[in-house]
């Protein structure tokens, strides 16, 4: 049986890998510089973030060394918290099927089923992000009803909106990326500027229904987007003295419900947003970025999220996420038969473990890996 074992496994492992590559763009679009720095669970990787230096200084000759700018470095954490499984059992008479040749559904659903947890996991970064456009409960890229030809869509007006979040940030207008859910996309697959070859200067849209690289960014959907929903309400002011230049927690009075992790709100001194964190409550509120300026008490602070749940499709840089995977380590199955792969278009890694158990086959796929916001102001939230 152990032979059996061995043969059958790179037939299941190219079953699963193989939905790896068609459910989980998110994994090949953010940052995957650190995927071979941390080991085991609960291990951390410190990625540095380059502090703003400003503008260049005058040389000036001298005798005497001249001292260099004060930068204040930082550096984002990956932790490797996450290892996800899914088992599932398979027949002797199954497994025969499989060395023939046929396809196993269950094998490619357990995959997707860990693919889908990756995926939602990055798209949960999300809530880091401050900047949000488009109208809550509206699809985007939508026909404008009564528009005339070639009108300013829903979507594509929040689009030039994006771009100038994003480059007043100072990303790159390369590695640029704009996830949609299927809505959205379909809407967008069908403009009339994206079909029509002699204004998108390609047919690729109309032929493959592929929207491809458009206004600087290249288009993608998923299945796996998250939808937002507030919870702060009530007229809520600053409160105390704790709320001090880069303090990562925003004190604050009047609050009748605790934000949701992503709830964005504005505070009056500063025109540019904030969003509240996971472990936010409704006197202190944990915040991305941290605090910009010093905030007195009564400063009023406004709500942008509205009480309509909004889709949270995402326009965003690769330096925005990453996400770190480690490939899992052979070790001694105790008689158990275990094989890792990394599938070479995901880059994803997933290891196979089979045992046998009362008289039937357990196969199990399990993957480690971790996610953070390394920069999540080159993010921004297209509401749908």
């Amino acid at each position: 049986m152990a032979n059996d074992l061995r043969a059958i496994m790179p037939t299941i492992l190219a079953q699963g890998l193989k939905v790896l590559r068609e459910n989980t763009p998110m994994a090949q679009l953010v940052t995957r510089s650190f995927d071979q720095a941390a080991m085991q669970k609960g291990d951390v990787v410190n990625v540095p973030i380059a502090a703003p230096m400003g503008e260049a200084m005058d040389v000036v000759p001298s005798a005497n060394p001249t001292a260099s700018a004060d930068i204040s470095p930082r550096s984002v954490p990956i932790k490797l918290d996450r290892w996800k499984e899914q088992s599932f059992y398979l027949t002797d008479k199954d497994m025969g099927e499989i060395v023939r040749g046929f396809q196993n559904l269950q094998i490619q659903e357990a995959a997707r089923s860990i693919a889908r947890t990756i995926e939602r996991d990055l798209f949960r970064l999300y809530q880091f992000s401050p900047y949000t456009v488009g109208t809550p409960g509206v699809t985007p890229f939508a026909q404008e009803s009564g528009a005339t030809p070639y009108p300013d869509h829903m979507g594509l007006g929040a689009m030039r909106a994006v771009r100038r979040i994003l480059s007043k940030n100072l990303a790159d207008t390369n590695n640029r990326y704009i996830v949609l859910d299927p809505d959205a996309e379909a809407n967008a697959a069908t403009l009339a500027q994206f079909t029509s070859a002699s204004d998108a200067g390609t047919d690729l849209t109309i032929k493959q229904g592929m929207i491809g690289r458009k206004f600087g960014f290249d288009w993608y959907m998923s299945q796996n987007m998250l939808t937002h929903t507030r919870g702060v309400a009530g007229p809520v002011t600053t409160d105390g003295s704790t709320n001090v230049l880069n303090s990562p927690t925003l004190a604050i009075a009047g609050a009748t419900a605790a934000p949701n992790a992503g709830d964005v709100f504005t505070i009056a001194g500063d025109p540019l947003p904030y969003s509240a964190l996971t472990g936010s409550t409704a006197t202190v509120v944990q915040v991305s970025p941290a605090l910009r300026r010093v905030f007195a008490s009564g400063a009023v602070v406004t709500i942008v999220t509205t009480t309509t749940p909004a889709v949270q499709n995402l326009v965003f840089h690769r330096d925005a996420f990453a996400l770190a995977v480690r490939t899992m380590d052979g070790v001694d199955g105790l008689g158990n038969e275990l094989s890792t792969f990394t599938d070479d278009v995901s880059g994803l890694p997933m290891r196979l473990e089979i045992s046998r158990q009362n008289k039937q086959t357990k196969f199990s796929f399990d993957v480690l890996y971790g996610v953070a916001a390394l920069r999540p102001e080159l993010a921004v939230r297209l509401n749908g």
